[in-house]
């Protein structure tokens, strides 16, 4: 029976795959459900750290630190006489993270509302990564979900207009694209029907 519960102090919401007792009768190994409950116990607690870690800099609002990056933030603005919504980022709407390949290169990636690319962030040390994921120019749609391969290596991003792009996250350059192309006619050439109608 699948049920979802309330986790964490933040809130976020965590599937947890609750298991009913199976009777003798079954011929249901009692040590192996067991087994079985052990281990989406293990899960469910690294995919809450997972999560918890990451929304943690919503705790960290109050801290001296924050408070100094964004005094630094405003004096920036005032001196480059910027507007201070040109430097923010649109609002998340979708993001990944492995912590594989957390001391190696940037492992979380976003993806912005409207946004046509994605951004890479080092969560180590909670900043934005050097490189900027740009899909292909050829389909000039929003970046829409995102995902990080179990290996940490690579990027997969999704776009509106059906194009998945896969991206190295070291270096941030493209790795490929798979495009889901219509399905043409079974014959190249005009069917007989067209040429009947035409002839007449």
């Amino acid at each position: 029976m699948r049920k979802l519960r309330r986790a964490g102090k933040i809130g976020e919401f965590v599937s947890v795959f609750v298991n009913e007792k199976q009777d003798e009768s079954n011929g249901a190994d009692p040590e192996i459900s067991k087994r079985e409950k052990d281990r989406l116990k293990e899960m469910q607690k690294l995919k809450k750290q997972k999560i918890q870690g990451i929304l943690d800099i919503q705790n960290a609002a109050s801290d001296a630190e924050y408070s100094s990056r964004q005094s630094c933030l405003f004096n920036l603005v005032s001196y480059f006489q910027f507007q201070e919504e040109e430097l923010k980022l649109e609002p998340i709407i979708a993001f990944d993270c492995d912590e594989i390949r957390e001391r190696d290169w940037c492992n979380v990636v976003t993806c912005h509302m409207d946004s046509e690319q994605a951004y890479v962030w080092l969560l180590q040390n909670f900043v934005i990564g050097e490189h900027i994921l740009r899909p292909c120019p050829e389909n000039p749609t929003p970046v829409k979900a995102c995902a990080i391969s179990a290996c940490g290596n690579f990027a997969v991003l999704g776009r509106a207009g059906g194009w998945i792009e896969r991206f190295n996250l070291q270096s941030g350059i493209s790795q490929g694209s798979y495009v889901d192309t219509p399905k043409g006619s079974a014959h190249d050439g005009e069917s007989a029907a067209e040429g009947a109608i035409r002839e007449t």
